[in-house]
């Protein structure tokens, strides 16, 4: 290796990771894939009983007919959710979108540094303690997450919440809605 390097061949520029290319790439995989095994997929992502216990854990109390199940959880089911239709709730009164853009991605750093446990408990003393900190109330930070977490202003409890949906997910969806907020025009 150190007779075939040159620094000439270093580029300067960052990485190019094509998310778009990606999944196009993952779909190919996934019609290579019989039904049957389609199907193990997905009881292995976001379908196994382990999964579905936890959802129906936190959405028992508030049902009332089977039917209302799939509408009501479907963000315990997604990827990337669509914050278009809560966008003027995303940015509290007296904040502007940059700052809570910004806001929302260092809680996002915060907790990678601080290797949090994805706990219900620990979710939420780190997002008071962060709150604190930065000297936002608890209520504005925390419907935030809410909305990011769910793409709603009602949902089961917040940090339970996030807990089922997982560090991976959610930290996504914070770092999406970080972006969207950021394209926000502020309110006038």
């Amino acid at each position: 290796m150190v007779t075939e390097f040159t620094f000439d061949r270093i580029s300067l520029g960052g990485p190019v990771f094509d998310l778009e290319k990606l999944s196009w790439l993952n779909g190919l995989y996934l019609r290579e894939l019989t039904p049957a095994q389609l199907v193990q997929r997905l009881r292995a992502w976001r379908l196994s009983d382990e999964h579905l216990l936890k959802v129906a854990t936190l959405i028992h109390e508030r049902v009332r007919r089977l039917d209302e199940i799939i509408p009501s959880t479907e963000y315990f089911f997604s990827g990337d959710l669509d914050y278009a239709g809560v966008a003027k709730d995303l940015v509290p009164k007296g904040r502007t979108p940059k700052e809570t853009a910004v806001l929302l991605g260092e809680f996002a750093e915060e907790l990678d540094a601080q290797r949090v446990p994805f706990t219900a408990a620990a979710l939420e003393a780190a997002g008071r303690g962060f709150a604190e900190k930065k000297e936002w109330k608890t209520k504005d930070l925390f419907m935030i997450l809410r909305l990011v977490a769910s793409g709603r202003a009602a949902s089961p409890p917040l940090f339970e919440t996030m807990e089922v949906l997982g560090k991976e997910l959610v930290r996504r969806r914070m770092r999406v809605a970080a972006d969207f907020i950021a394209r926000l025009k502020p309110a006038s």
